[in-house]
């Protein structure tokens, strides 16, 4: 299992293409890619998610697959 950790903030659109396209090539081949990010253009991208959402009485998720 692979997580990256807010490794895309400082992508230009070019740079995170070609970061999605590595990520889901590693995920084609069978491995689990974890990716902790705020960034909405890459979040808009993700097939499965699992989103964290900030509440007045604590943190609640939601889950999202994308066919």
């Amino acid at each position: 299992m692979l997580f990256v950790d807010e490794g895309f903030g400082s992508l230009d659109e070019q740079a995170l293409d070609a970061a999605i396209d590595v990520l889901a090539n590693l995920r084609a081949s069978g491995r689990s890619v974890g990716i902790i990010s705020h960034v909405r253009e890459l979040k808009e991208r993700i097939d499965m998610r699992i989103d964290v959402h900030k509440g007045q009485y604590g943190s609640h998720i939601t889950t999202r697959v994308n066919n």
